[in-house]
């Protein structure tokens, strides 16, 4: 059996002792890692990209004059939108790749991965907030259920 199965009574199996138990413990690598974003706690926010010539800093100031939401803006969530278009963008496949709207610049990004990804069904709002800014430009020719949303820097 491998280490870390978990049967119907919701409890582990530990293969170095060979024991069910409640929970498996932190690994070493667990603890290295807690023990780097406490100690850099104020450099440690996220591992992600931004398009050529945008800043954090340009996205907390711009969310200041256009966020126009309840919530508080965070700029994390920003930042993994702007993420996974640039991911989407760059793993298209070859057919993709030479169709008409890949090569004027468009993104094809499905509803779904914008809520993973920007963990929030409030990823519309941070695809807003990229059009106020001028970041992000939206096509109108999406159709529910039979094309994915399109974008382009």
């Amino acid at each position: 059996m491998k280490h870390g199965y978990r049967n119907e009574q919701g409890l582990y199996w530990n293969s170095k002792t060979g024991k069910w138990v409640v929970r498996l413990q932190k690994t070493t690598t667990d603890k290295a890692l807690a023990k780097i974003k406490k100690e850099y706690s104020a450099q440690w926010e996220t591992h992600a990209w931004l398009p050529i010539g945008l800043t954090i800093k340009m996205l907390e100031e711009d969310a200041k004059l256009l966020w126009k939401n309840k919530k508080k803006f965070k700029v994390d969530r920003a930042i993994a939108l702007a993420t996974l278009l640039i991911i989407k963008r760059n793993s298209a496949s070859e057919k993709t790749k030479n169709s008409f709207y890949y090569k004027a610049g468009w993104t094809n990004v499905r509803s779904k991965d914008l809520k993973r990804w920007v963990h929030s069904t409030d990823y519309e709002k941070y695809l807003q907030f990229f059009q106020d800014a001028f970041y992000l430009e939206k096509d109108d020719r999406y159709a529910s259920g039979s094309y994915s949303k399109q974008f382009r820097w």
